[in-house]
């Protein structure tokens, strides 16, 4: 899913269904591009589901299809959805 916002090009982007990584390390998040800010993380399900985990990856997206899990927790079980701001440049 994405919304089209201005300045032209901006758009809000879902994510669903990427899967955690058992301890740091880098997450397949098919679809995010170097670049992209990362608004939020969450569980896509179970008792979490509405707890943002954000603090636990990158802020920006500094690999194509990843987002870096920085936690070193095992959130190999979890599957995450993340909402991503494309095109505006961070700072």
């Amino acid at each position: 899913m994405s919304i089209t916002l201005t300045p032209a090009g901006t758009q809000f982007l879902k994510l669903e269904g990427f899967t955690g990584h058992n301890g740091a390390g880098a997450c397949t998040a098919t679809g995010a591009k170097v670049g992209d800010l990362i608004v939020d993380v969450t569980p896509a399900s179970g008792p979490y589901a509405n707890w943002s985990h954000a603090i636990s990856f990158e802020s920006v997206v500094s690999v194509d299809d990843q987002i870096k899990q920085n936690d070193g927790g095992d959130y190999n079980a979890l599957t995450f959805n993340a909402v991503l701001i494309r095109g505006v440049t961070p700072w």
